[in-house]
């Protein structure tokens, strides 16, 4: 009975992708021989697959409450004949056919704990149910057992996001890069927060890291471009508090085009590596502003066409 059960459940999985019925099943086969935990953890995945999101979580609740690891020993040794190095099975049966004299080079291997998994994929399912408090404490408790984990830190960052906690998202940036330093992306990621806290000077360094360490990265170029453009406004409004003085007003529009100049290769860069309506309209101002009535001429019709005009 427990084999038919656990067959058909490895059918609707398998052949059918019948995730709920898989999961019923491979709940049904634990239940009929819970020394077997695996088909807890597999009822659990399949529920998730189904997105029912409820019942995973009561099967992974199980499985902590049973200290479920999944890791397990795994058999190998070479084959003579081919030279290559196979699973066979049990140590019983791994040690016969060496004697038997087919293989050598005997080797035990252990798979690892699946309980960080388990506890990430809780954080998942309620991500899923639109709880990303509950998410954060998943995900923490699965950062415990596992502080170097760049995906659980990240995953646990995204919550932030979704809570709107911009200062514990970037807290957890700046962890992140201390474990993963050559990583781009999270470099990239705290020049958005720097610059979302209008520190441009601090965002405009992370931009540049990023760019150092990929240096085909368009959306650092973009970014970085308009965090130095970002003291246009102030350059602005003082212009237009001095239309009626001249000499003033030519002053400060001499200083926004030295900002234009600035961030001018960058712009250019970032638009080579991805172009989309935002680079071209904004090489399109600064080219105006800076009379490049050349470069402006060439990409006005561009613009109009992805404007579908």
């Amino acid at each position: 009975m427990i084999e038919k059960v656990s067959n058909k459940a490895v059918k609707f999985y398998n052949e059918d992708k019948n995730y709920k019925l898989a999961s019923e099943n491979f709940y049904l086969t634990y239940q009929l021989y819970p020394k077997d935990t695996s088909t807890l953890y597999n009822a659990a995945v399949s529920a998730s697959i189904a997105k029912e999101y409820d019942t995973a979580l009561k099967y992974y609740g199980q499985l902590k409450d049973i200290g479920y690891s999944g890791a397990t020993t795994q058999y190998f040794a070479t084959n003579i004949e081919s030279g290559e190095e196979e699973n066979l099975g049990s140590k019983m049966q791994r040690d016969l056919m060496v004697k038997a004299g087919g293989y050598n080079n005997s080797l035990d291997k252990s798979t690892e704990s699946k309980q960080i998994e388990i506890i990430e994929n809780i954080g998942y399912i309620y991500v899923n149910q639109g709880k990303p408090e509950l998410a954060i404490t998943a995900l923490e408790e699965a950062r415990k057992a596992s502080p170097k984990n760049i995906n659980l830190l990240l995953n646990q960052a995204q919550m932030y996001i979704k809570l709107d906690k911009m200062d514990k998202f970037g807290e957890l940036m700046v962890e992140a890069v201390k474990i993963d330093p050559t990583n781009p992306n999270l470099f990239f990621n705290l020049g958005v927060v720097n610059a979302n806290q209008n520190k441009t000077e601090e965002a405009i360094g992370f931009y540049k890291k990023a760019i150092e360490l990929k240096p085909d990265y368009g959306d650092a170029y973009m970014n970085l471009a308009l965090a130095l453009l970002g003291g246009e406004k102030e350059i602005v409004e003082e212009m237009n508090k001095n239309l009626s003085n001249f000499n003033k007003y030519d002053e400060l529009q001499e200083k926004q085009k030295a900002l234009y100049k600035k961030a001018l290769p960058y712009l250019m860069k970032a638009d080579s590596i991805k172009r989309s309506k935002g680079t071209v309209r904004t090489l399109l101002n600064i080219y105006d502003t800076l009379e490049m009535e050349k470069e402006a001429d060439a990409l006005r019709p561009i613009y109009k066409e992805m404007r579908g005009q």
